[in-house]
């Protein structure tokens, strides 16, 4: 309940990953396609992740601090 997407938005979203390779088709039948994650989607998730924490952890530091 904290994310709605509409389908154009959904379908974006995933052309956009195929197109930078983070994710790779993994089959599909009539109703539904699958995708998994990529090395390279990985490695991004990665340091995406990194990049948050430490948002995170600054913020707490800017908390503490006041």
């Amino acid at each position: 309940g904290r994310l709605i997407l509409a389908a154009g938005t959904l379908y974006g979203a995933i052309n956009n990953l195929l197109a930078k390779g983070w994710i790779a088709a993994a089959g599909s039948d009539e109703r539904k396609k699958e995708y998994v994650i990529t090395q390279s989607g990985k490695d991004t998730l990665e340091k995406e992740l990194n990049r948050l924490e430490e948002l995170v952890k600054n913020g707490k530091v800017i908390l503490r601090s006041e």
